[in-house]
């Protein structure tokens, strides 16, 4: 019951963890930047919340996959994907498309575009633990992540923190 409990708190804690859209209007110059001010700060405040528990949800997970017996349940949960996913940095957002055909109707598509998403080391370094303990014993678990294309989605996250560290670096040299 506590597995399934901390993957759905993971599957609700991803995705409004990179939320970053809003949107407000006003009559008066002064009032509309004062209010976009307040809805950043609302914002910052739900994000900095989300992130604490996506942290407590990954230190779970990481805490879980210590045990042998969990590996199997981490798989038939669908922890696993949620785990690449997250480690990927991209997050879906739906969109809608409207097609137009030759015979004047109209149909509706869904498709789906991908958003950078940045977590805190913290976060990456407990999914990818929790990744490796998950794996370590079970052949199963290897399998599946092999085929879900882990080895590029990690790959692809330790490439995407060297270059951050490196902007940042540069950043504080051109100071």
């Amino acid at each position: 019951f506590r597995m399934v409990a901390v993957a759905t708190a993971l599957d609700v804690c991803y995705p409004g963890a990179s939320s970053s859209s809003s949107s407000t209007s006003s009559s008066s110059s002064s009032s509309s930047s004062s209010s976009i001010s307040s809805t950043k700060k609302g914002f910052d405040k739900a994000r900095a919340r989300r992130l604490k528990q996506l942290h407590a949800v990954a230190r779970s997970l990481f805490n879980l996959s210590k045990n042998k017996s969990n590996d199997a349940i981490f798989r038939e949960e669908g922890i696993l994907h949620s785990l690449l996913e997250l480690l990927s940095g991209e997050e879906s957002v739906p969109t809608t498309v409207s097609t137009h055909s030759s015979s004047s109707s109209s149909s509706t598509s869904s498709s789906s575009r991908k958003n950078r998403v940045s977590f805190p080391m913290s976060i990456l370094v407990y999914a990818t633990g929790t990744l490796r303990n998950i794996c370590v014993n079970d052949d199963k678990n290897q399998k599946v992540l092999a085929q879900q294309g882990a080895i590029t989605t990690l790959t692809d996250m330790l490439n995407a923190t060297v270059h951050a560290v490196d902007r940042i670096r540069t950043a504080d040299e051109g100071k």
